[in-house]
């Protein structure tokens, strides 16, 4: 759930991102860094409700804090993170859910799928979670 609506109903994030091992923050910064990761992203708009959105997110890699970074470059942090911008009195937890997540099992390659809804409490409570799957 980010701040906010995002300009575009979906899109896709290519920024190379740049670790501060010291204080464990991450940043976007230009190609040519030292140390800079490409990060890609895709995010889809699922629904706006009192100015905060629920967005679906598909990693194309992995990075430290992607997510939140990316997120935030757009002007879109995710709800309830100091660290990254999107703290909101109130809110005292992060609003980044793993709804899904999918992989091939590393030693017996079996295709796995865990499906799991967000607390329907605290700024979650906003959205329906209803889902069929």
């Amino acid at each position: 759930m980010v701040r906010g609506v995002p300009k575009e109903r979906t899109a896709t994030l290519v920024n190379w991102l740049a670790k501060d091992e010291i204080h464990n923050l991450v940043a976007v910064v230009p190609q040519t860094t030292t140390g800079a990761k490409r990060a890609e992203l895709t995010y889809n708009t699922i629904n706006t409700v009192g100015g905060d959105t629920l967005v679906a997110v598909e990693l194309a890699t992995g990075r430290s804090h992607q997510i939140r970074v990316q997120m935030k470059h757009i002007g879109n942090p995710i709800v309830g993170d100091a660290r990254y911008g999107g703290a909101r009195k109130g809110v005292k937890d992060i609003a980044l859910w793993a709804y899904q997540l999918e992989f091939n099992h590393p030693t017996t390659h079996d295709h796995m799928k865990f499906i799991v809804n967000p607390p329907e409490d605290g700024a979650w409570a906003k959205f329906d979670f209803r889902r069929k799957h």
